[in-house]
């Protein structure tokens, strides 16, 4: 071999390596930009070791849950070339039904089963809005956000829905039982149906026809894929998931804090369910609507900047700055 084959040959080796690396840094981008925004935020804090502790974690993560699934529901959703912004409201009116059976005696499980298909009948009344009467996305899920945001007033006859006790508030609690689980169950749900949702989109049919349908539609028609029926199927697989969303909203009704910081909730406290909890402070914006108290948005609701903004200033049902490390 010459030297001019070896140069070339060492030069497409490199090119590779290259090639690779730009490919492993294009993945494990956003988790090392989460990475540095963690440790920005833990520097800028008095005390880095609270902000970064077990406890502290914990919240985190019992809070981003229920963004957690509609999120995983969205990226089908944006994978596919749609977009859904009914995901507030659809949140707000499963979350409402839930408490609904929950009130009028159904089982638990049941109760959530109704929530999850509730959820998933609007995101097929979504995809059969675009499907069949050709509307855009935008507009269509714009509709359907009023849409449902009206039903869930109206089933909730604009005012909290309280309910028993059920196993379901335990799916948030920071402090799971038994304590071997370390984290929510609601936490351990989102993580798996993460890596399900990841494993399908990459490894199935299914996914591979909707990465083609956010591509080029009209490729994927022209290959035989029936584009119509897989964009419902899409909406109505997202809105199951906004659903279960919905359970995890009612879950955060009761918390029992059991922390040495915090005061401690008795366990015959009553769930609660408000349409105003994601419509009028969540997903929709309108914060002039916002109508809670601590009793109803729970603590999850009163994290250091809105507890007294937007939750009322009780500090027996508030975290303490200092369980983040931020001076009074």
């Amino acid at each position: 071999m010459t030297v001019g084959h070896r140069a070339i040959a060492l030069s497409g080796r490199a090119f590779a390596s290259g090639e690779a690396a730009r490919a492993w840094l294009a993945r494990l981008g956003p988790a090392l930009a989460l990475v540095l925004v963690v440790a920005v935020f833990a520097l800028l804090t008095t005390e880095p070791s609270r902000y970064l502790s077990p406890f502290n974690l914990r919240i985190v993560l019992s809070q981003t849950v229920i963004v957690a699934l509609g999120a995983i529901g969205m990226t089908i959703v944006i994978v596919g070339g749609g977009i859904d912004l009914s995901v507030g409201a659809t949140i707000a009116l499963t979350g409402v039904v839930a408490a609904l059976a929950i009130g009028a005696g159904w089982p638990a499980l049941m109760a959530a089963a109704a929530a999850v298909l509730a959820g998933g009948l609007v995101g097929i009344a979504n995809g059969l809005l675009i499907t069949g009467l050709r509307v855009v996305p935008f507009i269509a899920t714009l509709g359907m956000l009023g849409i449902a945001r009206g039903v869930a007033k109206w089933l909730a006859h604009e005012q909290t829905v309280n309910v028993p006790p059920t196993w379901l508030n335990d799916l948030l609690v920071t402090f799971p039982r038994p304590s071997w689980m370390l984290l929510p169950a609601g936490v351990w749900i989102a993580l798996a149906l993460a890596a399900m949702t990841a494993t399908v989109l990459r490894r199935t049919v299914f996914g591979r026809r909707v990465f083609a349908l956010g591509s080029n539609e009209l490729a994927a028609r022209a290959c035989g894929i029936d584009t119509d029926r897989l964009k419902v199927v899409i909406y109505g697989s997202a809105g199951a998931l906004f659903g279960l969303a919905g359970v995890m909203q009612l879950a955060t009704g009761v918390r029992r804090w059991d922390g040495p910081t915090t005061s401690r909730r008795s366990s015959s406290a009553r769930s609660s369910c408000s349409p105003w909890r994601w419509i009028g402070c969540g997903w929709d914006g309108r914060r002039h609507e916002c109508g809670m108290r601590n009793a109803e948005c729970g603590v999850d609701r009163t994290l250091v900047v809105r507890r007294r903004r937007h939750c009322g200033s009780n500090p027996a049902r508030s975290i303490p700055h200092s369980a983040f490390g931020i001076p009074h």
